[in-house]
């Protein structure tokens, strides 16, 4: 069961799961979890707390990085994209 969604609107077609960062380069994204869609080209993230994915936040600085990113995504999903 995902724990976010998210529909098929501007051009959103193929969910990417990714990671929980935990480096400490990037304060901002530690302990959040990231993933992309391939074809909106979007980063997002979100904090898992209580059971429920919480504090979404959208990275469009990191859009041009999500076509790197699904290369490398994991394989169980944690979000999906709802039509």
């Amino acid at each position: 069961m995902p724990v976010i969604e998210y529909a098929h609107a501007n051009g959103a077609c193929d969910v990417q799961g990714g990671y929980v960062y935990r480096g400490s380069v990037v304060t901002q994204l530690t302990g959040r979890y990231l993933y992309a869609d391939y074809c909106a080209g979007f980063v997002r993230s979100f904090t898992f707390s209580g059971g429920a994915a919480t504090s979404s936040r959208d990275w469009p600085q990191l859009a041009l990085a999500a076509a790197v990113a699904s290369s490398h995504s994991a394989k169980t999903r944690a979000a999906s994209c709802t039509s």
